[in-house]
């Protein structure tokens, strides 16, 4: 029998009974970021995607508002003039999906859900920014919500993995051809995963890890051969947690839970592509789970916001050294945030989007970090 998991269930509620307490201290240095309050979005947005366009503006797609709405149109963030600005709509809301900017600048939106109790889409959708018009581009042969999508070196998008109309997580992944408008489908994950993260290393292949219920597993996508080949699992099972690439060409994974119900958010390790091994890294003063990670001109990491393992929120920002592998303050978001986007503008300045507050409702505030360094 199909299982239909309601949207606010999915992205807030869904590992909550899994989660325990327990939170660790670590010295912290004086903050280097500056966050205030910018113009408020048009609409709440939680679980929604942002996406830097070549021209400096932020586009922000989709999400879920306190009363499970779907918002139709996406907005536009001027840097300059720090403003909003609704453009046209998909057609659509959309959840659960992913925004991926193309290397002709155009932003392609694939799969998700469509509606509260609806089941995923095969549907995607091009954003042209020149003209700020949608137009509707080949199908997925597998529908889903809750993958990840990644930008390959040669300008094809790999999506893989997700979760399907039954609730059953997807080994499948397949590649879009932004020439064509066309997705062919490529090799199979060698764990079905959803909720997972996912990175293009330097080397041009893609290291997937974690993932709800999949615990530590990580593994390649080679787009020679198009395999998937196992590679050393993290030394935390991770879901709800963030994977950034590093100008080393290691990947930093950070904070997250464990359906086991063991405390992960406050711990981060490194992969090393050079053996295949993850390296514990530092600590964080508290425990982020579904927060946001941003990559800083200078090569540090940000990491914002997010919550704890017994639901409460923070507005703690802390911020990583790729150098020392030391964890320093990032300063305070003003509103606590949770299923949050955070984009690093052209200036250098980290835009934070929507999310969710301490109570649970999706927010329609922005903030921004400035001053740093």
């Amino acid at each position: 029998m199909k299982t239909l998991f309601p949207v606010i269930c999915v992205f807030s509620c869904l590992i909550s009974a899994d989660l325990f307490a327990g939170r660790a201290t670590s010295t912290i240095e004086a903050a280097t970021v500056t966050w205030a309050l910018t113009q408020s979005m048009h609409s709440e947005r939680s679980g929604d995607t942002a996406t830097l366009l070549p021209d400096g503006r932020v586009l922000a797609v989709g999400g879920i508002t306190t009363g499970a709405a779907f918002p139709l149109y996406a907005e536009l963030f001027d840097p300059v003039t720090d403003t909003w600005a609704e453009t046209p709509s998909l057609g659509y809301g959309v959840i659960g999906h992913t925004a991926t900017l193309l290397p002709d600048g155009r932003v392609l939106i694939a799969g998700g859900i469509t509606g509260l109790y609806s089941p995923p889409t095969t549907r995607c959708e091009l954003y042209d920014p020149v003209f700020g018009t949608w137009s509707q581009t080949g199908d997925l042969n597998q529908a889903r919500r809750l993958h990840a999508a990644t930008l390959l070196a040669d300008g094809e998008v790999l999506v893989a993995g997700g979760e399907d109309d039954f609730g059953s997580d997807i080994a499948s992944s397949e590649i879009f051809d932004p020439a064509t408008g066309q997705w062919r489908l490529t090799g199979n994950l060698n764990v079905a995963r959803k909720i997972y993260q996912a990175v293009r290393l330097q080397d041009g292949k893609v290291l997937v890890a974690g993932g709800f219920f999949k615990e530590a597993s990580a593994e390649l996508y080679d787009p020679v051969t198009g395999l998937w080949t196992l590679t050393g699992s993290m030394k935390k099972g991770r879901t709800f947690f963030t994977l950034s690439l590093l100008n080393n060409g290691k990947a930093l994974a950070v904070g997250g839970s464990n359906s086991q119900g063991l405390h992960v958010g406050n711990s981060a390790e490194l992969y090393d592509p050079t053996n295949g091994t993850w390296a514990s890294t530092g600590k964080l003063a508290v425990g982020h789970i579904q927060h946001a990670a941003t990559e800083l001109l200078n090569g540090k990491v940000v990491v914002t916001a997010g919550k704890d393992v017994v639901d409460n929120t923070y507005t703690t920002v802390e911020i990583y050294d790729p150098t020392t592998e030391v964890w320093t303050s990032g300063g305070s978001t003003v509103n606590p945030h949770v299923l949050h986007t955070a984009t690093r503008l052209q200036d250098g300045r980290i835009l934070i989007t929507g999310g969710e507050d301490g109570s649970f409702h999706s927010e329609k505030a922005a903030e921004l970090g400035i001053n740093t360094r």
